[in-house]
């Protein structure tokens, strides 16, 4: 075999720097073979009269005499029993070392030999292997070699040890200063002891703890050998205040901990570690039979009716107690008492008391004697107590008066007066009496009644009627007293008393001189030295007769209803007021002040009457109430032509949206991006423009020319049959410019003594920009217009009615050949809820959306925008189209605000059955025109005619509209900069 240093009977040790040499073990000289070695065992597959033996050379690779049956080998084993070999076996060739400090270790594997009595070892340590392991350990009480006992603890597992003094090195670490090398074994110094001298010499015999709460704790032991300088250790912190009292014990002090900690000594390289533990006790005062230490946590386990460090506080807890006054008396003490003792005692103070009572687990009812000021209650039961400190009070509460005695006496311990039967109010000065009302008499007195309650009144009393004696006193009975007073005049004060106590009633009687009108119809106070009324904030009249309250008006709600303000004039109400919206009551009435009112309106729709009625007043406002129409949002659409394809737009539950700069239902549109607009000094309208260049055939240029228009063109009022009960065409404006993309427009109209204003802003957006209208978030394209429209408060003839303002667009094109025009309207699919107008002439088109919503009143509200071509007189043609668009608004009180926009969009020439077109001069003819053509007869006459007056009309029209054309192209005008 070969080993790792190349020798066959030397190894080395690289990492502790040792060789070992077997030669003088297992050869006698050099060139013979010494005797092998034998080792003998039992093992767990052998009974008692079987055994096997193991042969080894650890030295030469040859055959030994003993193992010739195996081959050629180092290491065989032959297992028998008394009377022969039962097997035999190679028991394996060197497979590698290792080292530790007392030696090394070999190891020697083999494969089975099949046919063997014994198996192969298919259950073996190693599968079908045997594992001879060679332990070559230090032993200096050995000279020369000596196999120790073999064992097989595992099936085909062998472990033999071999040992003698010659293996022994020194340590890898001699600890210096301490340790020193000889004879290949560490000799240590006094102070250290063990195989590399790393020990302190000492011993720790036993070790005196403190509680849970540190203190001063003591190790017991010899210390005779220890260092000068150590440092104790005790769960891996340094104590403190070590002092080495003598050779045989060391003092220190130790901080708070818990449970049972090693405790070990360290002097320089030096350390020592004590069997003995360190265990932090529980508190002494823990103790049987409520309390039992856990020596593993230091803390005392208490039984159920103890608790706290050393189990010695009563397992209760005192919330609350009823305390008695300064005389002593009946006490209650409420808490927890669930786990209290079966005997107990209570001290309140150093006082004990008596007659100690368990009510139930949460009061204990007792009894104690006289005392003064604030107490502790103690609780005792065995070796148990509880203390609440300062929880009891001896009360001694005096009162502010005498009590009006002998009417009331001092309850002491409430510091209160009580009274009798004949007396009330906080010192028992007032009669236990109530006066309603006293007769009143002419300016020369008389006879009286006064009536009340009067059941406890005294047996004696007088009645003095201001500072006059009343005389003739006579009580009919527990209601009504009568008596006689002299002369006198205006509010008296009425007052009986016993001259203990007494009961005032303040200007109850008068000396009667005029009467009040109507007796100031209950709402008023009558002076009855003039005869005058002093009314209440909801009357007025001689006599307040007449009523203040007004009703202006009250803020609308959608039809779920809400809260609501009711404005006007309604003075101080009384709990009597009610307020109902046609048939349902107002809920939840609060009055702000005496011109507001808010309130809870509940479902409805349309308009309503308000009736308000406070006792006897009432007042009613018919419709003024309205219940505005919700806001909802547009219907889902199906998808047109894929929304264009991927990068035009994508499906969504809604139809189309479109992605930018594409839009309309189908994505197909093209948003154009124009020069701002030329201004318009007197009007709000936006004039557009787009001029395009092509080439024909003969690679000459044809200008076409696309001329946009909007326009505000008149504002009307229609009632609920769609009949126009008021118009009014807008003629001049004011012309403001706020800034280069900004312009306002002003004017104004009065209509029944009332004056409307109208401001247009006009507004330019050059860049795409998000802006929020009415709640809603809304995205501006590039190279549009936003008409911002706000109406002030207008005078309508009904509030059933609506106002519509009327706004126009057109589109036209000098291209007159080959030519279509049409228009939509309907709802839009990009989720702002919005209507569109698309006006389309050619591959152009004018687009304008109306947001379905207006800030009504400074609320979002519901508004209808409704396409008005079939009632107005618009002129339509294949390069020319124009629409109307109607914004309706329902009632409202002070303003309203709209916000359409506008856009130009390039797209595909497109026909359909509204189209007109050049080449289709009969687009505009009816079915019905066609058929009644046909039926007469004179269907070539009427074509004949009908083109000679178009030829003649598009000629003038195609000539007006280029001269226009090159009007505009050479005008100076100022652009949006």
């Amino acid at each position: 075999m070969t080993y790792s240093n190349g020798s066959v009977c030397s190894f080395s040790d690289i990492e502790r720097n040792r060789t070992y040499n077997l030669e003088p073990f297992f050869t006698s000289n050099t060139t013979s073979i010494n005797d092998f070695y034998l080792v003998a065992s039992t093992g767990p597959l052998y009974n008692y009269n079987q055994y096997w033996e193991i042969y080894f050379n650890l030295c030469w690779n040859v055959s030994l005499s003993n193992c010739s049956a195996v081959g050629t080998t180092s290491s065989c084993q032959k297992n028998m029993n008394q009377n022969a070999i039962i097997d035999q076996y190679d028991t394996g060739t060197f497979y590698n070392e290792s080292y530790n400090d007392l030696g090394f270790l070999l190891t020697y594997k083999s494969p089975i030999k099949t046919g063997g009595v014994t198996g192969t070892c298919a259950q073996g340590f190693e599968q079908y292997r045997r594992v001879t392991q060679f332990t070559l350990r230090c032993n200096y009480d050995i000279e020369s070699f000596e196999v120790l006992i073999p064992t097989e603890p595992y099936r085909c597992f062998y472990n033999i040890i071999l040992e003698s003094k010659s293996l022994c090195r020194c340590p890898f670490k001699c600890s210096h200063p301490h340790g020193n090398c000889s004879e290949n074994r560490c000799f240590c110094d006094q102070h250290s002891t063990g195989y590399d001298c790393t020990l302190l010499n000492i011993e720790i015999n036993s070790v005196s703890s403190t509680t849970l709460r540190g203190g001063t704790g003591y190790l017991i032991g010899n210390f005779t050998n220890i260092t000068p300088s150590f440092n104790v250790i005790i769960s891996q912190s340094n104590v403190a205040n070590v002092i080495l009292l003598n050779s045989s014990t060391i003092q220190f002090s130790i901080d708070a901990g818990s449970g049972i900690q090693n405790v070990s000594i360290v002097a320089g390289s030096l350390s020592y570690v004590s069997y003995y533990k360190f265990e932090f006790g529980c508190l002494p005062g823990c103790y049987l039979p409520h309390g039992q230490c856990d020596n593993s946590t230091s803390k005392c386990i208490c039984d159920d009716q103890s608790k706290g460090e050393e189990c010695q506080i009563l397992n209760i807890e005192i919330e609350s107690c009823n305390s008695t006054t300064i005389n002593g008396g009946v006490g209650f003490i409420m808490g927890n008492f669930s786990f209290i003792t079966s005997k107990f005692d209570v001290f309140i103070g150093s006082l004990n008391a008596t007659d100690v009572q368990l009510l139930n687990s949460s009061t204990i009812q007792f009894s104690i004697g006289p005392g003064v000021g604030i107490q502790n209650i103690s609780i005792f039961g065995g070796n148990l107590s509880y203390i609440s400190i300062n929880s009891f009070e001896y009360i001694n509460k005096q009162c502010l008066s005498d009590c009006s005695s002998p009417h009331g006496q001092c309850d002491i311990f409430i510091g209160q007066c009580i009274c009798d039967d004949q007396s009330k109010g906080e010192n028992c000065q007032f009669l236990n009496i109530d006066i309603e009302s006293c007769d009143s008499t002419n300016l020369n007195g008389g006879t009286s009644l006064i009536r009340g309650n009067f059941s406890f009144i005294p047996p004696k009393f007088d009645i003095l009627i201001g500072k006059l004696i009343a005389t003739d006193i006579l009580v009919f009975n527990t209601s009504t007293i009568q008596f006689s007073i002299g002369a006198g005049e205006g509010f008296q004060n009425v007052t009986i008393s016993d001259s203990i106590s007494s009961y005032t009633s303040i200007n109850l009687f008068v000396y009667k001189g005029k009467e009040c009108p109507f007796n100031c119809s209950q709402h008023g106070i009558c002076d009855p030295i003039n005869g005058k009324c002093s009314c209440d904030t909801q009357t007025n009249g001689t006599g307040c007769e007449f009523s203040r309250i007004i009703l202006n008006s009250i803020d609308p709600t959608d039809g779920n209803g809400g809260t609501t303000y009711l404005y006007g004039y309604f003075g101080t109400t009384t709990p009597d007021l009610s307020i109902k919206i046609g048939d349902a009551l107002c809920t939840n009435i609060l009055q702000i002040n005496e011109t507001s009112i808010k309130c809870d309106a509940g479902v409805g729709s349309g308009f309503k009457t308000v009736f308000f009625q406070d006792r006897d007043l009432k007042a009613s406002v018919v419709n003024l109430f309205q219940y505005f129409e919700p806001i909802i949002p547009n219907s889902p659409k199906k998808c047109l032509d894929d929304c264009g394809g991927p990068i035009k737009g994508v499906c969504t539950s809604n139809g189309c949206s479109c992605i930018s700069p594409w839009m309309g239902n189908d994505c197909k549109a093209k948003l154009v991006i124009v020069e701002r607009p030329s201004l318009n000094y007197s009007n709000p309208t936006t004039d557009m423009e787009i001029i395009v260049n092509n080439n024909n055939t003969d690679n000459q240029i044809d200008n076409k020319l696309f001329h946009s228009l909007v326009s505000i063109s008149k504002i009307r009022e229609y009632d609920y049959q769609s009949n126009e009960v008021y118009s009014y065409t807008f003629s001049s404006w004011e012309f403001i410019k706020i800034n280069p993309t900004t312009n306002q427009y002003n004017t104004s109209f009065i209509k029944s003594g009332i004056e409307t204003s109208i401001t247009v802003k006009l507004e330019w957006f050059d860049n795409e920009t998000g802006i929020e209208f009415a709640n809603q978030n809304i995205t501006m394209n590039p190279s549009s217009i936003k008409y911002t429209i706000e109406i002030s408060k207008y005078q309508f003839s009904s509030k059933l009615n609506r106002l519509q303002l009327i706004m126009m667009a057109s589109l036209s094109s000098n291209k007159t050949d080959d030519v279509c025009s049409d228009k939509e309207f309907g709802e839009t699919t990009n989720g702002d809820n919005s209507n569109y107008m698309k006006i389309q002439v050619d591959t152009h088109s004018l687009y304008g959306r109306f947001i379905k919503r207006a800030i009504i009143d400074s609320i979002p509200r519901a508004i209808d925008n409704i396409p008005l071509d079939s009632s107005m007189k618009q002129v339509d043609s294949a390069s020319s189209s124009q629409s109307y668009i109607g914004i309706s608004v329902p009632y409202y009180q002070n303003q309203i605000i709209i916000d359409p926009d506008f856009s130009l969009l390039v797209g595909f020439s497109s026909k359909s059955e509204s189209s007109i077109c050049s080449d289709n001069n009969f687009s505009k003819l009816s079915a019905l025109h066609i058929s009644s053509i046909a039926i007469c007869g004179f269907v070539g006459l009427s074509t004949i005619v009908t083109m000679v007056i178009y030829a003649y009309y598009k000629k003038r029209y195609d000539r007006n509209v280029m001269k226009e054309i090159h009007s505009k192209l050479s005008r100076n005008v100022e652009l949006y900069m």
